[in-house]
């Protein structure tokens, strides 16, 4: 993330935040671009970050542009003079990359395009380009870019999730006046689509620059919220097999709303968050009447830094908080330390995390790249491993006890009571194998020492006849 500028003293440059460690350790560098607005970017499988962009550039590693990185979205009409001033391109939520499955180092960049001499200045087009990271010695190259794959007016808020064969990924955008969503599949064999989908709910009327909008699924892929000051907040299931959409609910909000606006789900696909731009609200999706689980959770309090901090766009992180930018430029990120914890519990803290440099606006657009294959489902033909595979019936308020969690000499570790034998392991965020143990009685408490490991967040498998059975996070800090 980041503003550019030379001096770093004054809150100009870059930011990256490395969730190897707890909580996050954050680093500053020369940023040669900004990266506030339309920002998004990918690490590989081992947390090597590859490439960022913010729709009009894209940068690898060593902050240098890759080779046909520039011009993104351009040509187009009265393309975005932003560009031209090594500013971000002017959509919210209008670029997301993912990595090209069964390829190693090869990455779609999908982005949608604004004609700016428009009417309406939303995306009028979808776009894609392909990039490989293994070109020029590891310091990548764009093989395609700016290819069409759709022509319409669309709002801005491109999202995405896994195929339920948990191998492929839905892209998903939604048309304006229209009662469809675009849906685009993304396989070893390339792009399927436009695939268009009903919406449950249509949303009525046309956008304007102010009424920005937000879409994101939950982290299990069931569900899909969208929500914009013209149009509320919608919630509906989702089909990550088929692609359909439905079961919707709609909630207003009729005068609190301002042009800011966000979404994010808790860790376990309950409790959905939506932020106004002065509030920030929970959501219970597991009630029958979600409108009357409304909690208010925050609100901006007027603490600047140096200039507004008002609760902007959220987002998941792999530590199981949520993050809030804030509006202006400023140095400091809300967080939601307990997401999974039902109201108040939830944990909601101001302006908590401080950054090396200012941020623009926006945090980048990702989706859950923990998601796997949709157990016994219709598309569950690959065969995937998932830590939803259950073995045993029970409820999904039930997982991994682990006391203490922050744990810095030891903690114990409880799994849930299945009748079984099984293995315990427990992995890094790199996915390195830490700890396994073999043959534990589910329902049987373990001392486990962690003395010696490094601080960082774990993720402890619990499995039974080689199936995963619940998984849990464990934070290592001293």
């Amino acid at each position: 993330m980041g503003t550019n500028g030379l001096d770093l003293a004054h809150k100009y440059g870059g930011t990256k935040l490395s969730f190897s460690s707890f909580p996050p350790d954050t680093s500053s560098f020369y940023l040669p671009t900004e990266m506030a607005i339309d920002i998004t970017s990918i690490s590989d499988s081992s947390g090597v970050l590859q490439f960022y962009t913010n729709g009009c550039k894209i940068l690898n590693a060593k902050h240098k542009v890759i080779e046909n990185g520039d011009k993104l979205n351009y040509p187009s009409e009265g393309y975005d003079d932003a560009c031209q001033y090594n500013l971000s391109y002017t959509l919210y939520r209008g670029i997301i990359a993912l990595p090209v499955p069964t390829t190693d180092k090869q990455y779609f960049l999908f982005h949608l395009q604004q004609d700016f001499t428009h009417p309406i200045q939303f995306p009028q087009s979808v776009l894609y380009s392909v990039i490989d990271m293994s070109a020029n010695n590891g310091d990548g190259a764009v093989l395609k870019k700016n290819i069409l794959l759709d022509k319409g007016i669309f709002y801005d808020m491109l999202a995405s999730v896994k195929h339920g064969n948990g191998r492929d990924w839905w892209i998903a955008v939604p048309l304006v006046g229209s009662d469809d969503i675009g849906m685009y599949l993304l396989s070893p064999a390339g792009i399927e689509g436009p695939i268009y989908k009903n919406a449950p709910v249509a949303w009525q009327g046309q956008p304007n620059i102010f009424d920005r909008c937000f879409a994101v699924f939950s982290p299990d892929g069931k569900k899909y919220a969208r929500f914009s000051g013209l149009n509320d907040l919608n919630v509906s299931s989702f089909d990550r097999c088929s692609g359909e959409f439905g079961n919707a609910v709609t909630i207003t909000f009729p005068t609190e709303m301002i042009w800011t606006t966000g979404l994010a789900f808790s860790p376990n696909s309950r409790f959905l968050y939506v932020v106004t731009g002065r509030k920030v609200y929970q959501f219970d999706t597991w009630e029958n009447d979600i409108k009357a689980s409304k909690v208010l959770v925050g609100a901006v309090d007027g603490f600047m830094a140096p200039f507004g901090t008002s609760p902007y766009q959220p987002l998941l992180a792999p530590d199981g908080r949520i993050y809030i930018s804030c509006t202006d430029g400023a140095y400091v990120l809300h967080t939601i330390h307990n997401p999974d914890a039902k109201g108040l519990d939830c944990h909601f803290v101001n302006h908590d995390f401080y950054l090396p440099t200012g941020n623009g606006f926006c945090l980048p657009n990702y989706p859950n790249f923990r998601l796997y294959d949709w157990a016994e489902s219709p598309c569950d033909t690959i065969g995937i491993n998932t830590p939803n595979d259950t073995l045993c019936s029970f409820s999904s308020e039930e997982k991994i006890l682990l006391t203490p969690n922050p744990a810095s000499d030891f903690t114990l570790i409880t799994a849930h009571h299945c009748n079984i034998k099984g293995m315990m392991s427990v992995y890094n965020l790199i996915g390195q194998l830490v700890y396994e143990l073999y043959g534990i009685d589910t329902g049987k408490t373990y001392d486990i020492d962690v003395s010696l490991w490094p601080t960082g967040i774990y993720m402890v498998v619990v499995r039974g006849e080689g199936k995963k059975v619940w998984t849990s996070k464990l934070v290592v800090a001293r």
